[in-house]
């Protein structure tokens, strides 16, 4: 029964050592988002309406099957 219990204590003892694992920290400089190089359009050049069933007499849109 002793040696239950110290190999219960080792146990406890190691899985606590494990979960206090911090990883190194990383500086946020090395992440580049692609949507970062995207040019804003103003507001005032976008078109009214858009229709992605009629653009330019083509439709974009899939067959509804319901």
């Amino acid at each position: 029964m002793l040696s239950f219990s110290l190999a219960l204590i080792a146990a406890v003892a190691s899985a606590k050592m494990q979960s206090e694992y911090v990883a190194p920290l990383i500086e946020e400089t090395w992440y580049h988002h692609p949507s970062e190089d995207i040019k804003m359009i103003p507001k005032e050049n976008l078109p009214k309406n858009w229709d992605w069933g009629n653009i330019e007499g083509v439709n974009y849109l899939t067959n509804m099957r319901n």
